[in-house]
């Protein structure tokens, strides 16, 4: 339920304000972390941001965190150097590694 107030104007009116809600954090895909360097705020205002401040501008950045970000680069670069096969990467890292 929205947080309301109860006003009394100067012309003997009582009007009602309310906040609007506070929206919720971004999560990691993989970990379902809070992603940080994203904003938290409606949707309108994020769009009124430019685009190099909604999001971070690494790899995969507004989807996943830093730690899930260097477990799928790990990956991908034993895949290139051959170190491991395609079938030991583990499933939920699957989407995010190329070659797999």
């Amino acid at each position: 339920m929205l947080p309301k107030k109860q006003r009394r104007t100067p012309g003997n009116r009582t009007v009602t304000h309310t906040k609007p809600k506070k929206t919720g954090y971004h999560e990691c895909a993989l970990c379902h972390g809070i992603l940080h360097g994203t904003p938290r705020g409606t949707v309108v205002q994020i769009r009124k941001m430019k685009k190099s401040e909604r999001r971070p501008t690494r790899p995969f950045g507004g989807q996943l965190c830093s730690k899930c970000t260097r477990k799928v680069m790990s990956f991908r670069a034993q895949l290139k150097g051959e170190i491991i096969k395609p079938e030991d990467v583990p499933i939920s890292l699957r989407g995010y590694v190329n070659g797999v």
